[in-house]
């Protein structure tokens, strides 16, 4: 409350903009609709929202290469990771532990309804005042992976946005192709 420490905490939940504006939730199901007649449909402060006393500036993130095949995400594929880099640089005049959140949203394919996105992963990092970091994650099965139609968790072909951020309103995106497994040669 005085400043001499940085907050550091981030919401687990979307906090809504009213009582009438329920269910509010980052991870929805992507059904199109968009609004209320009286007031937006976002949410006053959105899942992973957290302050501090400086600011950060996002970079765009980036993809080592802008798509794969579903094998490259079995166990044995043997292919090298995909990972995601965003640069991140603290713009004010206090040094800062920044909460960099990784998000996935399926924009194409697979076989059940998708979400809006959802959290996959998060980093900390220190920054200096002025100081620049480039903050890496892995995208790999895990990260892709969906229940299936089958009750599986598995990567299904199709397009991804693989997003960076501070919050899950606050983000910018990367295209994933995701190609299914060549039919076998006879």
């Amino acid at each position: 409350l005085l400043g001499a420490a940085e907050p550091t905490g981030r919401l687990p939940v979307s906090v809504p903009r009213s009582a009438a504006h329920l269910p509010v939730f980052y991870n929805g199901k992507d059904h199109g609709y968009r609004g209320y007649v009286d007031q937006p449909a976002t949410a006053r402060h959105a899942f992973g929202h957290g302050l501090s006393y400086t600011t950060v500036e996002y970079g765009a993130p980036r993809l080592t290469r802008p798509a794969a095949t579903v094998a490259e995400f079995d166990e044995a594929g043997g292919a090298p990771p995909l990972v995601c880099s965003v640069q991140v640089r603290n713009t004010g005049g206090r040094p800062v532990r920044e909460t960099v959140q990784l998000y996935v949203r399926r924009v194409l394919g697979g076989t059940s309804w998708p979400r809006v996105r959802e959290l996959r992963g998060f980093r900390h990092t220190r920054l200096a005042p002025g100081e620049t970091a480039e903050v890496s994650f892995t995208v790999d099965a895990r990260t892709l992976a969906s229940v299936s139609r089958s009750g599986e968790r598995e990567v299904e072909a199709g397009e991804f946005a693989i997003e960076a951020g501070p919050s899950s309103a606050r983000t910018r995106a990367a295209r994933l192709t995701v190609h299914p497994c060549p039919a076998p040669q006879s």
